[in-house]
């Protein structure tokens, strides 16, 4: 957790690099993630035509990646329907989805470095060269409480 007292010190970074935040000595990398429905995207309007509003966003997220903050969406949507999205605002953050069954990561990620931090996956695909983590409800369970 940051000390609120103290000003945290920012790495200088490259287009594309992950931002990181020194503080008490560690070094914490930054991302943050977004919704899509009434966060991304203007829910108040039919279903077929949100994909449309997300202009707003999509500039949002933009400035942030060229800042090197990698922006993941986080959406209770099916993998199809969120990486629709991701594909629309042009990034390529981490998502999780389908009420949190599912993560995709950047691309760079392997298999190998995915089982040795999350316990107990049901499945590992990749998808267009992005690593995709089916949890099982074990672990679903184990990261709610977190």
């Amino acid at each position: 957790m940051i000390n609120k007292s103290e000003t945290p010190k920012y790495r200088e970074n490259e287009l594309h690099e992950p931002l990181v935040v020194e503080t008490e000595g560690r070094r914490l990398a930054v991302v943050v993630f977004t919704d899509l429905d009434g966060t991304a995207n203007d829910e108040t309007r039919p279903e077929n035509e949100r994909l449309n509003t997300i202009a707003p966003a999509k500039e949002a997220i933009t400035a942030l990646e060229q800042k090197g903050i990698p922006v993941g969406i986080i959406t209770g949507r099916s993998f199809g329907e969120a990486v629709l999205y991701q594909n629309a605002l042009e990034s390529r953050g981490p998502i999780i989805c389908e009420d949190g069954a599912v993560v995709v990561l950047p691309e760079g990620h392997s298999k190998q470095s995915v089982l040795r931090v999350i316990p107990d996956v049901h499945q590992i695909v990749i998808h267009e060269g992005r690593i995709v983590v089916v949890l099982s409800k074990v672990t679903r369970k184990i990261l709610k409480n977190f």
